[in-house]
């Protein structure tokens, strides 16, 4: 029964090797044999008996038999993909190394990019940016690499070409609100808050409903010692009347440091009332204003009804959350109806509303999954599983280009996690045959075999 087992696990790796990608070399169909026959087929039997002894991580074992792989055939280049996979599993990173640049030696242009995608992986393991980024280059046509080129860039104090490289990301993706961080903090490392200052002060001016910009260039300006400039800017800001919470931490903030005790007193009291801003930041600007009433004493009854507000609603919120957790397991029904409320108390608590689109998503509750799927995606843009949520809620309700335009949102915004890759592609090809495009869904389908266990 287990060697039966050891057969089909090896008979479906061979079978999952994508279209395009190099694994899909195989020794029956795609090694080029050579005139002597009898080596052919020795190679092919010790190749099989490599992937049977790495299906069972016996990986000293396989090394073993790729090396007399390589013996007879020392230019195929998939025996040195398989030897720097299980090098690498050894965490032999060297070794890896030496046999993935070999893969790409040896093996046709075309399959380089799942090759270059390992090496990637392998040289952030190592921690050498230099030589990430040289990959990242290579790879540089999908979006999660180039804005790793960019994070490189950042690390190595090459802060014009991470900043060049940003303003061409922006191009083709104006909304994705991750590169505002990103060059927050590029701007903050040169310590050239002149440059920042003229940036941020052109944004204002062509995007004035971004209050982003107006809180970044408030915070250069005080850097840079332009305290003047940045109270008129605050006060711009300010005349917005904005709901927008960020703009109220930003002021708040800003207003305790300028000295403005009305301002200051009212922007943190609608800071500690709002349901959307996370309880992190409600205890650091409670603990700004306590600093602040320590130097202010006739503020010391404001501080006290703030306390006794935000205490209702903590233990409004806890009781939710108890209730939650105790009835997830016993009756999953009750339990999300817990969880809804308590996301009612938190509407932008990450936690909270991932495990509420989830389980609305496995609940079957397929308009509420795509509402909070929604909802979560504009508090925290460029969250691959929100995206996965709405595409796979979209699939079940039949709204197949929907779900198709939402999942492959979702692998744009992929970063390293293999089991939501498998659930996303996994969903795809659904929609790609429910659609009647079998090309994609078999390409996809080989695609999602090749995905490793995490």
């Amino acid at each position: 029964m287990i060697g039966m087992r050891i057969l089909l696990i090896i008979f479906l790796i061979v079978l999952s090797f994508p279209a395009d990608g190099l694994a899909q070399v195989s020794p029956a169909d795609s090694i080029q044999k050579p005139p002597d026959q009898d080596r052919s087929r020795k190679f092919e039997a010790l190749f099989f008996d490599g992937i049977k002894e790495k299906a069972v991580e016996n990986y000293d074992k396989a090394i073993s038999i790729f090396n007399k792989c390589k013996e007879l055939k020392p230019n195929e280049g998939i025996v040195h993909v398989e030897l720097a996979k299980c090098h690498s599993a050894l965490k032999d990173l060297l070794n890896a190394e030496k046999n993935y640049k070999l893969a790409l030696e040896h093996l046709p242009e075309k399959r380089h990019k799942f090759v270059q995608i390992e090496l990637y992986d392998l040289y952030k393991q190592q921690k050498d940016p230099l030589e990430a980024l040289g990959i990242a280059k290579k790879l540089n046509e999908d979006p999660y690499y180039q804005l790793e080129s960019v994070k490189i860039n950042q690390l190595l104090g090459r802060f014009d070409e991470a900043l060049q490289e940003l303003n061409e990301l922006e191009k083709e993706h104006p909304f994705y609100a991750e590169f505002h961080k990103y060059r927050y903090e590029i701007y903050s490392e040169m310590e050239r808050p002149d440059e920042a200052i003229a940036f941020y002060e052109g944004k204002t001016k062509n995007q004035p409903e971004n209050v982003w910009n107006y809180c970044k260039l408030i915070e250069f300006l005080m850097v840079d010692g332009q305290a003047g400039k940045a109270l008129k800017t605050a006060d711009k800001l300010d005349a917005k009347k904005t709901g927008n919470p960020q703009a109220w931490l930003c002021l708040s903030k800003f207003y305790i440091e300028a000295d403005k005790k009305d301002k200051a007193t009212s922007y943190v009291k609608k800071i500690l009332s709002d349901k959307f801003i996370s309880e992190k930041e409600k205890f650091k600007t409670l603990e700004e204003y306590r600093a602040y009433v320590g130097e202010h004493p006739e503020l010391q009854s404001e501080l006290l009804s703030m306390l006794n507000d935000a205490l209702e609603m903590e233990k409004s919120a806890a009781s939710n959350l108890e209730n939650a957790r105790y009835y997830e397991d016993k009756d999953p029904a009750k339990g999300l109806a817990f969880y809804r409320s308590a996301l009612e108390d938190q509407p932008n608590n990450f936690k909270l509303l991932k495990k509420v689109a989830l389980m609305e998503l496995e609940q079957e509750n397929l308009k509420r999954a795509v509402n909070v799927a929604q909802q979560a995606s504009s508090l925290f843009p460029g969250q691959a599983v929100f995206y996965y949520v709405a595409g796979k809620a979209q699939l079940g309700s039949k709204q197949y280009q929907q779900a198709v335009t939402d999942l492959k949102e979702a692998l744009s915004y992929l970063y390293d996690d293999k089991m939501l890759e498998k659930n996303i592609k996994q969903a795809l090809v659904k929609a790609y045959q429910a659609l009647g495009n079998e090309d994609k869904a078999n390409e996809l389908l080989k695609e999602v075999n090749n995905i490793p266990e995490q």
